[in-house]
């Protein structure tokens, strides 16, 4: 066997095989990218729908516990007992006793 000759063709086959495997690893590159790409719009779709029903919900959440503190607040100052007004103090002046002076 002629050794450049079996060098020759080793790096031929080498080479259709890179050129193959090279090929393939492109075309797989290109349908994860697609899938990629895919994935990331319907995330976003997802995202944006998402995003829209928090802001309801926490719209709600914070008009829920307004309405709620206002109304335990009425309730609390209308259910206490009116104060009853104090009796004014009167402070009655004695008469010195007779021969004190």
């Amino acid at each position: 066997m002629n050794s450049i000759a079996d060098k020759d063709y080793m790096d031929a086959r080498l080479d259709a095989t890179v050129a193959r495997f090279t090929g393939e690893l492109k075309a797989h590159e290109l349908v994860v990218t697609a899938q990629i790409a895919s994935l990331r719009e319907e995330f976003e779709a997802r995202f944006v729908q998402f995003e829209s029903r928090l802001i309801k919900w926490v719209v709600a959440t914070v008009l829920g516990g307004v309405v709620l503190n206002t109304s335990i607040t009425t309730a609390l100052l209308l259910s206490r007992p009116q104060p009853v007004p104090a009796a004014p103090i009167v402070i009655y002046a004695q008469p010195l006793p007779q021969g004190v002076h």
